[in-house]
C-alpha cells in the first residue's frame, strides 16, 4: 500500500514540476514581451523628442533647444543602460549618437544669443541622421524579435 502511495507522490511530482516549469516559461514569455513593449514605447518617444528639437532649431529657439537635448540625451542613455542585449555595433552607435546631441548642447550653450539659420540646418542634419540610423535600426530588431 505504502509502495503504491509512493509511487502516485513520485507521479504528482512530476506532474507538478511540469506545470511549474510550463508557468515559468510563460512567465519569461510575458516579461520578454512587456520589455519588448517598453523598448518601443521609449523609440517612439525619444523620436517624438528628436521631432520637438528639430522644430525648435527650425525656430531658433536656445532655450528650449537646451531643455530638449537633455531629454534626448537622458532616453538615449536609458534605451542603453537598460537594454543589455544590443549589439557591439548598436552600443556604439549609441554612443556616437550620445557624443553628437552632447556636442550640439555645447555649441548651443556657448552662442551669445538665437540659433542662427545655417547652425539650425546642420543641428537637424545630425538629428537625422540619428533618426534614420539608430532609430531605425533598433526598431527593425525590435520587429524581428517580434516576429
Amino acid at each position: 500500500m505504502s509502495l503504491l502511495g509512493l509511487g502516485f507522490a513520485i507521479l504528482q511530482l512530476a506532474k507538478l514540476r511540469g506545470e511549474t516549469r510550463a508557468a515559468r516559461d510563460a512567465a519569461e514569455s510575458a516579461r520578454a514581451a512587456i520589455r519588448r513593449e517598453l523598448t518601443n514605447t521609449e523609440l517612439v518617444r525619444l523620436d517624438g523628442t528628436i521631432q520637438n528639437l528639430k522644430e525648435v532649431h527650425r525656430t531658433r529657439n536656445r532655450d528650449r533647444a537646451l531643455y530638449e537635448y537633455a531629454t534626448v540625451l537622458r532616453a538615449l542613455r536609458e534605451i542603453r543602460l537598460s537594454h543589455p542585449t544590443l549589439s557591439p555595433d548598436q552600443q556604439t552607435e549609441i554612443s556616437r549618437s550620445i557624443s553628437a546631441v552632447s556636442n550640439m548642447e555645447q555649441a548651443v550653450e556657448a552662442l551669445p544669443g538665437e540659433i542662427l539659420q545655417d547652425a539650425s540646418v546642420e543641428l537637424n542634419r545630425t538629428l537625422n541622421e540619428i533618426q534614420s540610423g539608430l532609430l531605425l535600426e533598433l526598431e527593425n530588431q525590435l520587429a524581428r524579435e517580434n516576429s
